[in-house]
């Protein structure tokens, strides 16, 4: 991570109060989220006349269908979801504004880091540049079908972009602790 910021594990003061490093993932997941319930709502979140019912999508179909053909606006499920995630954002906007470097460090660090400058140069080792490339390969995989395709919320989508990026984020971490020194018994 950068000087600005590193996210440290910090014990939280309950659901309310979470550490910073969960924190940053709530805010992450909670703006995709509203920004999938927004897309949804509009009709682009899924290609042609198809329409998410988050209660059926997010528990496979136990508590309906997950796809439906009304692109009508379905107001207890769409609104939950989107409470939900602009809950989630909001909780970790709080904590993160709380936090030693605040909000403005935490988004700061998310683009000036030493993970992106390994896409150009392998100074810090091939993993850290493969994991970068792996995870801007996801990032623009997922960017670019959602615009061209409208789908945002294709299993087969998620599985490309999730096995992309969790790879490579995976070995963008594990080259920062290669070289550490391993305990004697």
């Amino acid at each position: 991570m950068s000087d600005v910021f590193e996210i440290e594990s910090k014990t939280g003061k309950g659901f309310l109060n979470p550490p910073v490093g969960l924190a940053g993932w709530m805010v992450g997941l909670g703006t995709w989220g509203l920004a999938l319930g927004i897309l949804n709502i509009v009709g682009m979140a899924y290609p042609g006349d198809l329409k998410i019912s988050w209660a059926g999508f997010l528990t496979v179909g136990l508590l309906g269908e997950g796809v439906v053909y009304n692109t009508a606006f379905h107001p207890l499920s769409d609104t939950f979801f989107l409470a939900l995630c602009g809950t989630a954002a909001g909780i970790g906007f709080m904590a993160l504004k709380e936090s030693e470097a605040g909000f403005d460090g935490w988004l700061k660090a998310l683009i000036y880091n030493d993970t992106w400058p390994a896409l150009v140069s392998f100074d810090e080792g091939w993993a850290r540049s493969m994991g970068a490339w792996c995870m801007m390969v996801g990032l623009v995989f997922y960017l670019s079908w959602g615009i061209l395709y409208t789908g945002w919320v294709d299993p087969g989508v998620y599985s490309v972009f999730a096995a992309l990026f969790t790879f490579g984020f995976a070995l963008v971490n594990s080259s920062r602790y290669q070289d550490a020194p391993v305990p004697k018994e």
